[in-house]
């Protein structure tokens, strides 16, 4: 095995590693929801600096196989795809801390699960969590079909993301009186 191909290995290795810390922290967060665990709640806000760290390890494996050994055809794509994907990785990682903030917050007045129930949260979480293992097995077994499962699932999830957020757009409208000296 030439230099390139171990240091591909090894970002192949630490990405799945890392795609494996972010779901791991996104799951115990909709936990965070649904049970309100203080315990869960101090776990991921401990490991967000992981989080971070770990998009900064991917990120500098990567440019370092770009500027080490200036790999093309499918050593670029493989790199080029990792590279794209760790920030949106990060992203989510964001998004599992900014729940276990707001679950922190409102430890006197956890959000109704009827709330969780209605917006299908727990479901929307399902298929991020799907996603990130089709992810994880297409970068094992180096396949492109499932790989271009993460993209359909990625639409999936956005449309779904968006009409949580239209419905609840709607229902704070409809729910918020306004007075008359406004």
């Amino acid at each position: 095995m030439n230099n390139m191909a171990y240091e591909i290995e090894y970002l192949k290795e630490i990405f799945v590693e890392y795609v494996e810390l972010v779901q791991s922290q996104f799951e115990k967060s909709i936990l965070i929801l649904k049970e309100n665990n203080i315990e869960l709640i101090h776990e991921v806000l401990r490991n967000e600096k992981r989080v971070d760290s770990g998009e900064l390890t991917v990120e500098k494996n990567c440019e370092n196989i770009l500027a080490l050994f200036q790999p093309v055809a499918t050593e670029l794509r493989l790199v080029t795809a990792i590279l794209k994907s760790v920030s949106d990785l990060e992203r989510i990682g964001d998004h599992a801390k900014n729940i276990a903030q707001l679950a922190e917050s409102r430890l006197e007045n956890p959000i109704q699960s009827s709330l969780i129930e209605q917006y299908n949260v727990v479901g929307l979480a399902k298929k991020v969590s799907e996603m990130a293992e089709i992810l994880i097995e297409s970068f094992e077994e180096s396949n492109s079909v499932k790989a271009s499962k993460v993209f359909k699932l990625d639409y999936e999830i956005n449309k779904e993301y968006r009409k949580i957020l239209t419905n609840l757009k709607s229902d704070i409208k409809e729910n918020i009186k306004f007075s008359d000296d406004y």
